[in-house]
Order: C-alpha cells, then structure tokens, then sequence
C-alpha cells in the first residue's frame, strides 16, 4: 500500500494504490474433508485483497495469485466524503477453489469495485463486479445506511446477482433495523425478500441487553425456504456474550 494525499484548500485527496501477491502451494483440500462452511464463494471488495479469501475453515485457499488496484478519498472539509475502490485478481492457476471469475478456468477474475458517499448519519454504497471481457454487470449492490449517535441504525439494500458459478442468479431487497430505547436495551429487526420469485427469503428480529460486563440477546428468525424435504422453520436463540470471554449460547 503506497498512499498519496494532497490538500486541496481545506478538502483533502488521497490516492492510495494496492498490490497483495501470494506465493504458496496449490491443493491442501483433500477430499476426506468435506465442505460444509465455505459453500457461498464470492470475489468482493471485501475479501480482494484479503490473504484468506475463504469464509470457512473447510477449504483452503490455495495457489499462488496477485490482486491490484487502487483505492481513493475524497474527504471534504465538513467531514463528508467520497471513497472509492477499484481491482482485479490474477491467479496463476486455473484450477483453484475460489471463484476467481464467473467462467471456469479463467486466470482473471470479474473487475471488483466499490464507490460510497459519506453525509453524516447517510451513507450510499454501489458495489460493482465486471466482467473483465464484456463489462457486463455480473453483480450489482445499491445500499443506503443511516447511523447516529443515539444508536439508531438502519440499512437498505437492493442486490442482483448474475453468472456466479457458486450461488444462483438472484434479485433481492433487505432491510434492517436496530432501535435502542435505553442505555442498554435495543431492539432489532431485519428482512430479505426475493423480487424475481416475488416472497420472503427470511426475517428475524429480537432484543439485545449490554452492560459493561456481558450482553444478553434473544433471537428469533424465521426461514420460508423450501426445498424437497425442507420446509419453512422458526428458530429461538438466547446469547450471552462475556466481555473478552467469548459468547455461548443455545437454539
């Protein structure tokens, strides 16, 4: 990472260009270990430069590769801002068990970017992968957040999701809601519904309790996915989580 930053009055722009190259064996995923926690793969500007691309511990990331690009700011001078990410991925082989690219075999992945504004308690995101041949679209991602000191949090999205060889072609919308009324109550709620087959994927909500100690929450989610012998299901979880201890919990 090589940031420039140059003063413009009293804004300030910074440019900063990336590079990450991997040098380390290909393989490591013999078939003995199955994959359950690493089966939704997906190249993002959140994992592009990240030496573990993978979500899970049950595959590993193998074969060496090199991500580029360059990641800029715009920051105003009422504390507002513009930022901006741009990159690609080149692995050297094409065999590797990360979705480098939306077609099999490709040694270059999709053209990985991200452009948010920032207004203070807003912020609007578009996060963009290209195919590096057509520059069609093969994902796109509008979301607007607020946020403010009080701790109100809420969050809209609208997703599409084209030729990823791991997850199916898809249009969503989500929404989120965290609403405290005391010091250490809050409430939360959230809700992901399909456009294209026009119903609910999920929904969940519940109530979390903190205090300088430990923090206590209850949850309630529900799933309407239904698939051969899977059908819609409600879940209750209750989780205690000790300050520098970890959390466990139950469902």
């Amino acid at each position: 990472q090589y940031p420039r930053i140059q003063e413009l009055a009293q804004d300030s722009m910074a440019i900063e260009p990336l590079g990450l190259l991997v040098a380390q064996s290909a393989g490591g995923n013999p078939e003995a270990i199955s994959n359950e926690d690493a089966r939704l793969l997906e190249l993002s500007d959140t994992n592009l430069f990240s030496l573990d691309r993978m979500p899970g511990l049950d595959l590993v990331d193998s074969s060496s590769r090199a991500a580029y690009g360059v990641r800029s700011q715009y920051l105003f001078a009422d504390g507002s801002s513009i930022n901006g990410l741009f990159g690609q991925d080149y692995d050297f082989l094409s065999d590797t068990p990360f979705p480098n690219s939306t077609r099999p075999g490709a040694n270059f992945s999709d053209l990985i970017g991200r452009v948010s504004l920032q207004y203070a308690p807003f912020t609007v995101a578009y996060r963009f992968a290209l195919d590096n041949s057509t520059l069609s679209a093969n994902r796109n991602e509008v979301s607007l957040t607020y946020v403010n000191a009080a701790g109100y949090i809420l969050n809209a999205t609208l997703s599409t999701l084209d030729n990823n060889r791991y997850l199916s072609n898809s249009k969503e919308a989500q929404a989120q809601a965290v609403v405290p009324f005391s010091d250490a109550w809050s409430i939360y709620g959230g809700t992901q519904r399909d456009l294209d087959l026009g119903r609910f994927v999920s929904a969940r909500g519940g109530v979390i309790y903190k205090n300088e100690c430990f923090n206590l929450m209850f949850d309630t989610s529900r799933i309407f996915s239904i698939d051969r012998d899977l059908q819609p299901n409600t879940a209750y979880t209750v989780t205690i989580g000790l300050n520098n201890l970890g959390e466990f919990g139950g469902r």
